[in-house]
């Protein structure tokens, strides 16, 4: 149970229910979110507006964008952003197999390319202050400093979305483990934080 109530957007002073309202439809797949970030909707507006703006701009390839997702959401041990973005990522064409072998060395239908920027994703999310320019210079190889900026950017942002979403134990919706599962991907694939 989440550890705090879920709002709606009367709940809200007048001036937040329409972005409440707004961000409610952009986020539909993960309606859980929106109803407990709104305790402060001073915030919220620009977490949802980071994500929104990615997803709008797709500055990043969308399948590379849940590469990198979740990569982080794995590596953070976040099971509700693992399993939203594993439902995603299979929509895009990427197979369960990947999936579930996102962390492994040369994961099956993953491009060299596709590899680096997970691997970049993870440097990110463990230890950001030791990656090596080997690293950079193989991504300045593939994307311009627009990219790698954006990358870094995206990481980070899932990193921000594992955390909250775990800190405030938000539920995942009805249908998304089904979901999953129904893909092909094993249940083991979810992350069991540590209590």
């Amino acid at each position: 149970m989440a550890r705090v109530r879920a709002l709606a957007a009367g709940d809200l002073p007048e001036e937040h229910r329409d972005e409440f309202e707004t961000f409610e439809a952009l986020y539909q797949r993960n309606a859980n979110l929106v109803p407990h970030y709104a305790h402060c909707p001073e915030i919220m507006r620009y977490i949802f507006g980071m994500g929104a703006e990615f997803r709008r701009l797709e500055i990043l390839p969308p399948r590379l964008v849940e590469i990198i997702v979740v990569t982080v959401s794995k590596v953070n041990d976040c099971p509700y952003c693992t399993a939203h973005h594993s439902n995603r990522a299979i929509e895009l064409g990427l197979a369960a197999e990947t999936m579930e072998n996102i962390l492994e060395l040369e994961p099956p239908g993953l491009n060299p390319t596709e590899i680096l920027v997970r691997d970049y994703a993870r440097l990110v999310t463990e230890r950001p202050w030791g990656i090596r320019d080997a690293v950079y210079e193989a991504l300045a190889e593939a994307f311009g400093e627009r990219e790698i900026v954006a990358i870094t950017m995206r990481a980070t942002l899932a990193g921000m979305f594992n955390k909250i979403n775990m800190a405030l134990q938000i539920e995942m919706e009805d249908g998304v483990l089904d979901t999953m599962l129904d893909a092909g991907i094993g249940s083991a694939h979810l992350p069991s934080p540590a209590a």
